[in-house]
């Protein structure tokens, strides 16, 4: 059994970000259902862009300040979203939809790309080792409240690593 930290800097949260599209046109099918479809209205896509920048810069303050500013940046975060519901008045569920959904993909992108870097095999000498379990020593809450789902990505980017722990076979 090995440890292995992978450390979470805002280059790879970047990416991750980069990777998420929240002007598409509907949200990722739940294993075994439908997508949502969301509605191409200009109100609901500005307010979505405008939060998903503030999301990103939430997120890079939490990398380089940790998790003491957690709380605070998400009730600031949460104050703007509900300001911003208010005016959108009916398509403020759609822009709230939209936003924990982005959230959502935001974390399973980031855990892609920190998984990808690992190594599936090492070799110590003559011999190769393939990855044969893997644990994750994280704490995340996928959660249908956007307030909990943001803390989540948030204490992710604060904490500053994700702890793996891959037990090795023998192959060669």
């Amino acid at each position: 059994m090995s440890t292995m930290t992978v450390a979470v800097t805002f280059d790879l949260l970047s990416e991750a970000f980069d990777k998420v599209d929240v002007t598409k046109r509907a949200a990722p099918a739940a294993p075994g259902g439908a997508a949502k479809a969301y509605s191409r209205a200009p109100e609901v896509e500005a307010a979505v862009n405008d939060a998903w920048i503030r999301i990103k810069s939430m997120v890079e303050r939490c990398v380089n300040q940790g998790k003491a500013i957690i709380q605070s940046e998400v009730s600031a975060f949460m104050q703007y979203v509900d300001s911003t519901s208010k005016e959108l008045g009916a398509r403020a569920k759609e822009f709230r939809d939209r936003l924990l959904d982005g959230i959502r993909e935001m974390i399973t992108k980031t855990f892609d790309l920190m998984l990808k870097a690992l190594r599936s095999d090492i070799v110590v000498g003559q011999r190769t080792f393939a990855l044969k379990t893997l644990d994750l020593e994280q704490k995340l809450l996928f959660s249908g409240s956007l307030q909990i789902s943001l803390t989540s990505l948030c204490e992710l980017a604060g904490s500053g690593e994700l702890t793996v722990t891959g037990s090795y076979e023998v192959v060669t």
